[in-house]
This record gives structure tokens, C-alpha cells and sequence, in this order.
């Protein structure tokens, strides 16, 4: 299974307010919930008819790829590859099997699925859709562009090639979690939910679709159904860094600030670049009184994101918290500018407005 990509689009929702320090209360906290793309597995050549044999060329003097192989091993072996995460290395070989044979749909949805893991969405987009011109029936080259599509935010675009690749393959579990997603996307949490647990019927040990529907579920304000469906995606997929975050999201809103913290500590562990996992444990350490702690948390955040207007509100409250009066006005100040319309907006303002007395 080739690598997850991490979080789709998020969505704003608030946890409790911080204590009062200071005489200035710190920002809610607004924390962003966010969940993987199903990834689709390689397709299988086999699907495709055998290509007639090819007569070997001499072998190059030295190492890089035989020309001896034909278009179908080179497929074959990209797909080997594929079970390694060797990504540019599955991306070579299908290059040079479209050279051999570019009438070779299985080589392009190949590479196109190599290129969205190695974040070239684009590049996925492109190569599935001259998959899909060379071969309609591929249901993995409707299912890939429109992951692709769900990573550009074409929500309208993704349903379509997943409701598509589902009615050439109905089994295919990872592009009804992706449509689920995209479903959600739109705000059919109910649909969502439906496709979430179509494809765990159909591939009970799939992790995505069971962290998947968890957030549906609680954007439907199933709390405890939620945090199940996050346990069970961890007990699944242990290193799957979107579902012990959102379940430590989703144990914060319990109350549960040292759940949170550990659980989105080791989703970071397992990537560091997940910005939302930073924002929300810097969010627990605030909360629990950890001022120094959230501080470093919500820097990293907005180093991977200059755009968290949440971080920035938090990190402001944090820095209210240890007497930064001047460094809590920038950063509130930057989180209006980011988020002038958000559910906090007025409280942010009103602290404004304390800090700026305060100064004077």
C-alpha cells in the first residue's frame, strides 16, 4: 500500500476556554481536525492483456535499467518497488515502461499514483487522465485522479471519478473512504459516514476508512462513537500519525488534556510535519498551564504553517499568559488578519483591546 497523504482541508471547532492569567483570559482554543486521503493500492498489470514478447537488446556495460526488460517487467518490478515506498524509483521504471509502451495504461496510473505520494498531485492528476483516454475500464485510474482531485479540492471532480472507479470495481474500499471524505467535504456527513462504512464492510483492517468516519461522526457530534472509531484506526495502523491525533483532539474535548498530549506527542513522532498535531498539543500544554511548552508548540506550528490563524491566537494567549503584552498583541493581531470572520474573532478583539489598555 503505497504511502498515506496526511490531512485534507480542516475545520475549525472550539475546546474549552484557558484559565485566566494575567487578568487576561487566553484565546479558545481552536483546533483543526484533519484526516488522510485514502491512498489506492498500485494496480495490478495482470488486469491488462499480455503485451506479445519483445526481443531483448544487449544489456548496458554498466548498472541502470536493462533495456533487455519489456514495458509489462518494468511494471512488474515498479510494482515490487511499491510495497518498498520506493517512490522515484517506481516512477522510473514506469517512465521507461511508457517509453517502451505508451498505449500502457497500468504503467501510467502507476506513476501517477507515485507522483501524488511524493506530493506531485498534479503530475498524478495528468497521468491518470491518459490512463483513464488509454483505458476507460481501469477502475484504479478513476480512483487515483480522484484522489488527486480530492488533494486539489475539487470536491465535485473527486466524487465523480470515485463514484465512477466504484462502479467498475464496487470492492475497491479505498476510493469509497476517499469519496467519503470528499462528501464530507461538501458537508454530507451522513453520506460520509455511509461510504466510511461501506469500505470498512468491505476491508475490515483498513485504517483510514475507520479514522475516516470518526471524524465524520463527530462533526455529527457522535463524540463516543468518534473516539472509537480513532481507537480502532490506531489499534489497526499504529503508525497512522492522523488517528492518534484526532483521537487526542477528541480526548481534549473530553477533558482529557494529558490524553491529548500524548496522543498527538506520538503523532508527531511518526511525522513531524503534521502542523495540526503541534497546534493541538501546544493547545493541551496551554491549558494545562504549560506556558513555555505551548509556546514552543505554536512556533513550530506556524514555522510549518505561517497561515494557522489558531496558532497564532493560541501562541498570543500563551505569551499574554507570561507577561509578553507587546508579542501577545502581534500575534493576536496576525490571527484577526488571517481570520478576521472566525468564532473567536470577538473574543480576540476584547483581548486586544485589554492588552492595549494594559500598555499604556
Amino acid at each position: 500500500m503505497p504511502g498515506e497523504r496526511f490531512f485534507r482541508g480542516s475545520v475549525a471547532r472550539p475546546l474549552a476556554l484557558g484559565a485566566v492569567v494575567g487578568g487576561v483570559v487566553l484565546a479558545a482554543f481552536i483546533l483543526a481536525t484533519g484526516r488522510p486521503a485514502a491512498r489506492i493500492d498500485a494496480p495490478a498489470p495482470a488486469k491488462e492483456p499480455e503485451a506479445p514478447p519483445r526481443a531483448p537488446d544487449p544489456p548496458p556495460a554498466t548498472g541502470g535499467t536493462s533495456p533487455s526488460l519489456s514495458a509489462r517487467a518494468l511494471v512488474e518490478r515498479a510494482r515490487e518497488k511499491v510495497k518498498r515506498g520506493d517512490h522515484e524509483g517506481v516512477i522510473a521504471d514506469s517512465t521507461k515502461a511508457i517509453e517502451l509502451d505508451p498505449t500502457l495504461a497500468v504503467a501510467w496510473t502507476q506513476r501517477g499514483v507515485a507522483r501524488g505520494d511524493m506530493g506531485d498531485v498534479d503530475g498524478e492528476v495528468t497521468d491518470c487522465t491518459r490512463a483513464i483516454e488509454l483505458d476507460p475500464r481501469l477502475a484504479l485510474a478513476w480512483a487515483s485522479r480522484g484522489v488527486g482531485r480530492l488533494q486539489k479540492d475539487d470536491w465535485d471532480g473527486a466524487i465523480a471519478d470515485l463514484t465512477k472507479a466504484i462502479e467498475l470495481d464496487p470492492t475497491l474500499a479505498p476510493a469509497w473512504t476517499s469519496r467519503g471524505v470528499a462528501r464530507g467535504k461538501k458537508g454530507d456527513w451522513e453520506g460520509d459516514i455511509a461510504d466510511c462504512t461501506k469500505a470498512i464492510e468491505i476491508k475490515p483492517s483498513f485504517a483510514n476508512a475507520w479514522g475516516s468516519r470518526g471524524v465524520a461522526r463527530e462533526h455529527r457530534g457522535d463524540q463516543d462513537g468518534a473516539f472509537a472509531d480513532y481507537s480502532k484506526a490506531v489499534e489497526l495502523d499504529p503508525k497512522l500519525p492522523s488517528a492518534w491525533m484526532n483521537r487526542g483532539i477528541a480526548r481534549g474535548n473530553k477533558g482529557d488534556w494529558e490524553g491529548q498530549i500524548a496522543d498527538c506527542t506520538k503523532a508527531i513522532e511518526l511525522n513531524p510535519k503534521v502542523v495540526v498535531a503541534w497546534a493541538a498539543r501546544g493547545a493541551a500544554r496551554g491549558t494545562t498551564g504549560d506556558l513555555d511548552g505551548a509556546i514552543a508548540d505554536l512556533t513550530k506550528a506556524i514555522e510549518l504553517e505561517p497561515r494557522h490563524a489558531s496558532a497564532w491566537m493560541n501562541r498570543g494567549g500563551a505569551l499574554a499568559g507570561k507577561g509578553d503584552e507587546a508579542g501577545a498583541i502581534r500575534d493576536f493581531t496576525k490571527a484577526l488578519e488571517l481570520d478576521p470572520t472566525g468564532p473567536n474573532a470577538a473574543r480576540v478583539r476584547q483581548m486586544l483591546v485589554q492588552l492595549r489598555e494594559r500598555a499604556r
